[in-house]
């Protein structure tokens, strides 16, 4: 049958291709969260205007090694948008990526495998970011964001961050 007949049957019965699209999970306080963060963010810009300059953003995401499915060859034919995602297990085969970000430089990337700890992160942390970021950054004064990720706030980093940078918790 020629390609061309199916596509003015799907079209003939209107139907349309829909994608699966892979979401993040969030939880219901995490809107008040980052509402209450947007607004803590706006008060320090309109108290010092050179306050966005001075910020440095970090995160990471995670490669999952899993067969999951290939939502770029996974179409769904269908009158209606199904709403249709895929949730992915906690914990699987993976590597983490890390990156920062400020208003004139990229950080990174800084790749883990396997789990990423308290310690393995400080040891990053003390051997390859701070040390860029020191040596690059324009100002002596820079605001070291990181998400509320466990490892981020082990007692380990928190300690060694503390004799080094003035941290607001």
């Amino acid at each position: 049958m020629p390609q061309t007949t199916v596509w003015r049957a799907l079209k003939s019965l209107n139907l349309h291709s829909y994608c699966m699209a892979t979401v993040q999970q969030l939880k219901p306080y995490d809107l008040n969260v980052r509402r209450q963060f947007c607004f803590d963010e706006l008060e320090h810009i309109t108290r010092n205007s050179n306050y966005s300059i001075n910020l440095i953003f970090s995160d990471e995401t995670h490669f999952h090694l899993n067969s999951g499915i290939n939502r770029y060859n996974c179409r769904i034919w269908s009158v209606e948008n199904p709403r249709w995602f895929e949730k992915h297990p906690l914990h699987s085969s993976r590597v983490t990526v890390w990156e920062a970000i400020s208003y004139d430089k990229v950080y990174g990337p800084y790749f883990f495998e396997g789990t990423v700890t308290g310690k393995s992160y400080l040891d990053l942390l003390q051997t390859q970011i701070l040390p860029e970021i020191v040596s690059k950054h324009s100002s002596d004064e820079f605001i070291f964001i990181q998400n509320m990720t466990l490892l981020h706030f082990s007692k380990l980093v928190r300690e060694w961050l503390g004799t080094i940078l003035m941290i607001a918790e």
